[in-house]
This record gives C-alpha cells, sequence and structure tokens, in this order.
C-alpha cells in the first residue's frame, strides 16, 4: 500500500493558496512537481517560502523554505503524476 509520501504530486497553478498547500506538503517530504509559468523564474531562485504568523500578535512564529522536486514550465517535463492540485481562479 502506498502512502501520499509515497506519491508523486503535482502542482499547477502555484498562486498563494497553490503554493500554501503545496508548501506543506513538500515539507512533510511529499515528492511535488510545480509547473510554473509568470512565476518560474522567482521559484526556481527562492523556492516556496511559508511564514507562520501568531494571529493574536502578528508576530512572525516561524518560516519555511521549500524547494519542490521539480519545476517545470512545461507540462510535458513532469510527466505522468498520481496526484494533481489544481489551484487556479479562472
Amino acid at each position: 500500500m502506498t502512502t501520499p509520501v509515497d506519491r508523486k504530486w503535482a502542482l499547477v497553478g502555484p498562486g498563494a493558496v497553490g503554493l500554501y498547500y503545496g508548501g506543506m506538503l513538500a515539507r512533510r517530504a511529499v515528492s511535488l512537481h510545480v509547473l510554473g509559468r509568470s512565476d518560474f523564474v522567482a521559484l526556481k531562485e527562492e523556492g516556496i517560502c511559508i511564514r507562520m504568523v501568531n494571529s493574536q500578535t502578528e508576530a512572525l512564529d516561524a518560516e519555511y523554505r521549500i524547494r519542490p522536486k521539480q519545476l517545470a514550465q512545461d507540462p510535458t517535463e513532469i510527466g505522468i503524476m498520481d496526484l494533481i492540485i489544481i489551484a487556479g481562479f479562472r
């Protein structure tokens, strides 16, 4: 039986919501493959940055910088995935 960590995950539409959930998955050692377009260069240089802020004090509780297993601009580069997260607004 495979677990979510053993599967290949694709993130299509890496905006704020997609990057949050994708980053949280990648932080837990999930094999995350991101299809990026306009934000490709920033993702390649910086990775995914998640900042956890205390809702009461607005102080920064934690910051995580995660690099996806693969970052691509063309869907054919990613290949066959087990699970796909589509995070788009159109």
